[in-house]
């Protein structure tokens, strides 16, 4: 399996979406209610994101989580899904 780490997938995700907006960081923390310093540290990778603070940003880029899960992750979470679903 691959490595895969969340900040680093996040930071990704904030980047385009700042650029897709033309936003400032300082504007879209205050668009997804959490300081700039906060989505800087997260850009940077020097940053442990809490789940609250997760939220927040993907509520304001209206992505959910699974979308910034790695393929064979979905895949594994699908699959898992659907077995408690029968």
């Amino acid at each position: 399996m691959s490595a895969y780490d969340f900040t680093d997938t996040l930071a990704v995700q904030i980047l385009t979406y700042k650029k897709e907006h033309n936003e400032t960081a300082a504007q879209f923390a205050k668009g997804c209610g959490v300081s700039a310093t906060t989505i800087r540290r997260i850009e940077n990778g020097d940053a442990n994101v809490k789940l609250s603070t997760a939220d927040k940003l993907l509520c304001y880029t209206n992505i959910t989580l699974i979308d910034l899960l790695p393929p064979w992750l979905q895949k594994s979470y699908c699959r898992g899904k659907r077995a408690t679903e029968k």
